[in-house]
């Protein structure tokens, strides 16, 4: 259920802030309380929808007269309508720094890998990555890409702090740049560059990349080729319409089409997504 409220109750998973907030709670069958959270800023904030989908996610929608959380869009003034997503399950964690058992399970178990959280992902997951540089591929192989998956949400940003799981707010990919590149062999070498740094072919809109830098591709391949090693360095899209957001596409290069992006039969949703200095033949 969701509604709004003046004070805190329950024992929230993230508290009460102030004026009106809105919150949503889960109740057992026989009429416990299971858990409850609070959602808003220092004004006002009512939630006034509620809907679970076929994972256990929890969407609601409401109204808020303040900043909170960390928004795909940002907060523009006066009373603005808001969406929020509450897991059903804990996010995949993903920190280059981590020491611990790579295991994904916390900032401390991390993957270090972001393709070992890829692997491991399923539609309704969450990936949460910490600052850093990640690549395709240790190996030379410049074949191999992040191909992004139906259902996984990808976000970059987060400083991978210990005891700091779960909250989102940590986030801020301004602050905290998380880059991923495809310059796998010789560093600074383009030529050995990985031809496509994300893949985002196959998928719909529920494949999200928010908070990344992609950089370093080079589709310097053959043209025509069924691969399209020569088009797309930053990304590649072929038949596939993922969401990407709080994106910069920089310093990638195309022999043919699209040095920061291509898109072949592909719609993709752009939101705050800049590109600057990739460079292509067309």
């Amino acid at each position: 259920i969701t509604g709004d409220g003046t004070a805190s109750w329950g024992t929230p998973v993230r508290p009460y802030v102030g004026g009106r907030d809105a919150f949503v709670a889960r109740v057992n069958s026989n009429g416990t309380l299971a858990w409850n959270t609070f959602l808003g800023g220092t004004a006002d904030d009512r939630g006034n929808g509620i809907a679970v989908d076929g994972h256990g996610n929890v969407y609601i929608a409401g109204e808020s007269l303040s900043a909170w959380g960390s928004p795909m869009l940002p907060f523009a003034g006066g009373s603005d309508a808001f969406v929020a997503k509450l897991l059903a399950s804990d996010p995949l964690y993903v920190n280059a720094s981590a020491t611990g058992s790579n295991v994904g399970t916390s900032w401390t178990n991390a993957y270090t890998d972001l393709q070992s959280a890829l692997a491991a992902a399923s539609s309704g997951d969450q990936i949460w990555v910490a600052t850093g540089t990640y690549l395709p591929t240790a190996a030379a192989d410049r074949t191999v890409s992040f191909a992004l998956k139906d259902g996984v949400a990808i976000y970059g940003g987060f400083t991978g702090t210990p005891d700091t799981e779960g909250d989102f707010t940590q986030r801020d990919p301004a602050a905290n740049p998380t880059f991923l590149s495809g310059d796998i062999g010789t560093q600074g070498d383009a030529s050995d560059n990985s031809y496509h740094v994300v893949v985002g072919s196959g998928v719909s809109s529920a494949a999200v990349l928010d908070g990344f830098t992609i950089t370093a591709g080079n589709a310097n391949g053959a043209y025509p080729a069924p691969s399209g090693s020569a088009q797309g360095g930053g990304i590649y899209n072929n038949n596939g319409n993922p969401t990407l957001a709080n994106v910069l596409v920089i310093h990638n290069t195309a022999a043919s089409d699209g040095g920061g992006m291509d898109n072949e039969n592909s719609d993709p949703i752009l939101m705050n997504v800049a590109f600057q200095d990739n460079t292509a033949a067309y």
